[in-house]
């Protein structure tokens, strides 16, 4: 786990930001900031966007996917939410 932090942090350090496991990107431009307390905030910012950004990246997939398998296993049903 430390080295995922570790890893996560100074890839951020070089690139400026950090992504979810599909792509999506966070940029933390105070992430090599002189004042320490400005840096340990984005680190940890950076660390919570991967693993809570994935986390909802696959949420939403899965929402997706729930979402198609009931239009075909239930064509006739009617919804007001219907998004296409």
């Amino acid at each position: 786990m430390r080295a995922y932090l570790r890893k996560t942090v100074d890839q951020c350090r070089r690139q400026g930001y950090v992504q979810t496991m599909t792509g999506r990107k966070r940029y933390q431009p105070v992430i090599n900031s002189p004042n320490p307390h400005a840096r340990a905030q984005a680190e940890r910012q950076a660390v919570t966007t991967t693993v809570q950004g994935s986390a909802a990246d696959l949420v939403k997939r899965a929402m997706v996917s729930i979402d198609k398998s009931l239009e075909e296993m239930f064509p006739n049903t009617q919804y007001t939410h219907r998004h296409k």
